[in-house]
């Protein structure tokens, strides 16, 4: 016999619905909602709330995965006209099996389970959830690139930066920062004067020396894109990307400029 405390109950459920949704948002990349997301928290708990004291455990079960989430999934990121959100709905579920799963354990481990336990269990599971999420979106902002100039061709990696709004003064040219290790097979045989560009950075101000090559490409959504006569800025300090790529693309990147 043991005692069932409802508000207890529906807090517990408010705190695993929203860490659920929250996951939702993050790998599904959604705009953040946070009233509508909490408005649906409150809903979404209290029928389950009330489910519990009215139902059997089994009926309640079938309410829960095949009612209650779809629609709190359905409330938050349904959109008119658009397929229903069905890969939402398998994160949503995902997310909750993996959560009732590490609840389980700690129970058996601890012998108790609290509302702060179970606070604590969805703030970790989410942050596992954004550590993998933004190692993916790491790997996805680094790209193949070759650079030309004569007959010098180097390979490496660039990565995506939308900070680097850095143009040259005179025509208005992007600039791709480089490492200057990395071009050096170019820089012993560049003869033209490199162009002097100032630049701002949150660690103050710096000047950097442009060269001109012949052709950049960069191979992403499986095709390679080029750019003709890029302006390439030397970075004669620091690592980009912590060391794994050579260049930095400009914000710009894509719009064909030529």
């Amino acid at each position: 016999m043991y005692l069932f405390y409802p508000d207890v109950y529906f807090l517990m459920q408010a705190v695993e619905i929203y860490y659920a949704l929250s996951v939702v948002e993050l790998i599904g990349e959604h705009p953040k909602k946070r009233r509508t997301k909490l408005a649906v928290t409150i809903l979404i708990s209290g029928l389950e709330t009330v489910g519990v004291c009215i139902f059997s455990y089994f009926w309640y079960v079938i309410l829960v995965h095949l009612v209650f989430l779809p629609m709190a999934v359905g409330l938050c990121f349904y959109k008119k006209k658009e397929p229903l959100p069905g890969r939402e709905w398998l994160l949503c579920y995902i997310s909750t099996i993996l959560f009732y799963g590490v609840s389980q354990w700690e129970n058996r481990v601890f012998h108790n389970y609290s509302l702060w336990m179970e606070v604590f269990t969805t703030m970790g599971l989410y942050g596992v959830f954004r550590i993998l999420h933004n190692q993916k979106r790491r790997r996805q902002n680094c790209f193949e690139i070759t650079l030309f100039y004569r007959e010098i061709k180097l390979c490496g990696k660039a990565f995506y930066d939308s900070g680097n709004m850095l143009c040259e003064p005179f025509y208005g040219k992007p600039v791709f920062l480089a490492e200057e290790k990395w071009l050096q097979p170019i820089l012993a045989l560049y003869e033209k004067p490199k162009q002097p560009v100032c630049y701002h950075t949150i660690a103050g101000s710096s000047i950097t020396e442009v060269i001109v090559a012949d052709r950049l490409g960069v191979y992403r959504k499986g095709k390679w894109e080029f750019v003709e006569k890029p302006r390439i800025g030397i970075l004669v300090t620091g690592k980009i990307h912590r060391g794994q790529c050579q260049m930095l693309l400009h914000t710009t990147f894509g719009q064909n400029e030529k």
